[in-house]
């Protein structure tokens, strides 16, 4: 790590350095010049400055219109006002013509400090993305912000880039290889344990983690994503095929945020546990920086435990085998993964791991993991065979004990019979690969049951 500075400082340093290189380059701002520090560009290029006043939604009309006559207009403010009280401009007035306005929130997050909830956006991330077509970067440090501006003059269409208050470290400039791409995650760390994605000031919290958690003994990779929309799906899906788990962490809000992204888009290609560290669905308050940060777990020792939690729980469903008879072990349990359809596999590893999320602790699933995470579309109504087979005798029979455990299997195999039905185009072989999972499971009811009791 080298020199402490806040992104936002970096990004008005960067405006400045490209006025000359770029003369179509504008910046508008909403009587905040001193604090997202477009001053030294308002000093520099007084003609291609333009101080709007405390008014967003005219500013970034002004700045959509600037980008109609050729302009490159950078339009800033505070998050919360540039991404939320003018929320209808940027989407009708710049994203839906598709206009080269680059939106810009500074003071995102909680880290904004003693100015308090009001002003304390943890939402930016979620409304920008929201809106069809829009680039959305939340870089790290001064040295991502300043690769991230240059990008950003460069490509055309709308986007929004978040800036932040608070000095942090320098990370990214001392890693071997590391090179800044629009859409693309950038490997910090390796790691085969688990994959920490952080964004933003959580990068640096991320590495601190991976630290500390090698102490321990777990291999942590963290992914630096600068661009939460696209998201880096490739280097998303090696990571979790490579290691079986995600923790994502942002300074932000985990609905529609960062972990949101990632959770959604490994439900729908790979299925694997993944733990969304953030704001919890709360306001921020006011305090210092680095105590509201603490007060809301967003700390390398937040993480830590996120992760801890994550990998105690995979490693449990993992080292499960050892509970299973033999013959169960290494030869049932691999039929899941022989079904012909290669495209199959990466939910039948997460539907194995649920059925042996039973075997272990049938109480565990207040984990967002496998079997919760993972099958999140709406189940449709399960073949009658199916029921048959899962439900196998009538209910009085049963303890309520086993009931109980049915039924979840019962919803697994749903979930599984809709995810084939989502696959497959032939219904003959839907049905094929259905009734070699349920002979599976039919097969290890037994085991499975006589564990749970």
């Amino acid at each position: 790590m080298s020199e402490k500075k806040a992104t936002r400082a970096a990004y008005g340093e960067m405006l400045v350095e490209l006025a000359d290189k770029y003369p179509e380059l504008v910046v508008l701002d909403a009587d905040l010049a001193g604090a997202t520090m477009t001053k030294g560009f308002a000093q520099a290029c007084p003609d291609r400055f333009f101080d709007m006043g405390i008014a967003e939604a005219n500013m970034i009309g002004v700045a959509a219109g600037l980008a109609a006559c050729g302009k490159k207009p950078f339009a800033n403010s505070f998050a919360m006002f540039t991404a939320g009280r003018a929320y209808e401009q940027v989407r009708n007035s710049v994203a839906y013509p598709g206009l080269n306005v680059k939106c810009v929130g500074s003071h995102g997050g909680i880290s904004v400090g003693e100015d308090g909830a009001t002003h304390q956006c943890i939402e930016d991330l979620a409304l920008m993305s929201a809106i069809p077509g829009m680039l959305v970067l939340n870089p790290c440090d001064s040295h991502e912000m300043r690769q991230a501006v240059q990008a950003l003059i460069e490509y055309k269409g709308p986007a929004y880039l978040r800036l932040g208050r608070m000095a942090v470290e320098t990370v990214t400039d001392s890693v071997p290889g590391y090179k800044f791409e629009l859409g693309r995650a950038a490997a910090l760390r390796e790691g085969s344990d688990l994959t920490i994605c952080a964004t933003g000031l959580m990068v640096q919290r991320a590495l601190a983690a991976a630290e500390l958690l090698a102490g321990e003994g777990v291999s942590a990779r963290v992914l630096d994503f600068h661009t939460i929309k696209p998201l880096d799906g490739e280097a998303l899906l090696a990571a979790a095929r490579e290691t079986g788990c995600i923790v994502t962490t942002e300074e932000h809000s985990i609905v529609g945020g960062l972990g949101a992204a990632v959770a959604s888009f490994l439900a729908e290609r790979c299925p694997v546990p993944v733990l969304r560290h953030g704001v919890r669905d709360v306001f921020g308050r006011s305090g210092k920086a680095e105590q509201v940060l603490e007060a809301y777990g967003l700390t390398p020792a937040g993480i830590v435990e996120t992760d801890r939690a994550v990998h105690d729980h995979l490693s449990c469903v993992h080292n499960c085998r050892s509970l299973l008879p033999l013959e169960h072990d290494r030869s049932d349990l691999r039929r899941i993964g022989k079904i012909s359809n290669a495209r199959l596999d990466d939910f039948q590893a997460c539907f194995l791991h649920s059925l042996l999320d039973l075997v272990t602790d049938p109480c565990c699933h207040d984990l967002a993991g496998p079997s919760q995470a993972s099958f999140i579309c709406d189940p449709v109504p399960c073949s009658i065979d199916v029921r048959r087979h899962i439900i196998g005798v009538d209910a009085h029979d049963i303890p309520q004990s086993r009931i109980a455990l049915q039924r979840q299997i019962f919803l697994i195999i749903v979930n599984v019979e809709h995810c084939l039905g989502r696959i497959h185009h032939a219904p003959h072989d839907r049905d094929a690969d259905l009734h070699r999972i349920t002979e599976t499971v039919v097969d290890l009811l037994p085991v499975v049951v006589e564990r749970h009791d």
